[in-house]
């Protein structure tokens, strides 16, 4: 399913839904994306140029945050600080992390890139 020009998520629905693709939606808040944090069915999450700036995940450090999602897409957006990238670690099944063109990366060269993305990310 690929969505386009929405602002904000709306809780509680694509209850079956295994791929999402937000691209180029203006998001800019982590906190549109945590509407989907308990999508049962949800595998693959592209989220390429949505003004993301933070990942963040709020309360309690139990509660299971996208349980089955594997794959993650968020390249081009505006994430510049390692922690938070390092807060992906609450997806307990997350395989594959997609980070390019964030400015977090661009004081690094390739291969450091891809080291620090395996120690914070160590699914």
């Amino acid at each position: 399913m690929y969505l386009k020009q929405i602002d904000e998520l709306p809780e509680g629905v694509f209850e079956n839904l295994e791929e999402l693709d937000l691209s180029e939606n203006a998001l800019k808040s982590w906190d549109n994306v945590l509407h989907l944090r308990h999508l049962p069915r949800l595998r693959r999450l592209t989220l390429i140029s949505c003004g993301l700036r933070k990942i963040y995940f709020g309360g309690d450090e139990e509660d299971p945050c996208f349980p089955e999602l594997r794959m993650l897409q968020f390249s081009q957006n505006l994430v510049s600080d390692w922690e938070s990238v390092s807060r992906l670690r609450r997806i307990p099944r997350l395989e594959d992390v997609r980070i390019r063109s964030n400015p977090v990366l661009e004081t690094e060269n390739g291969e450091t890139c891809r080291y620090e993305e395996v120690l914070y990310i160590p699914n």
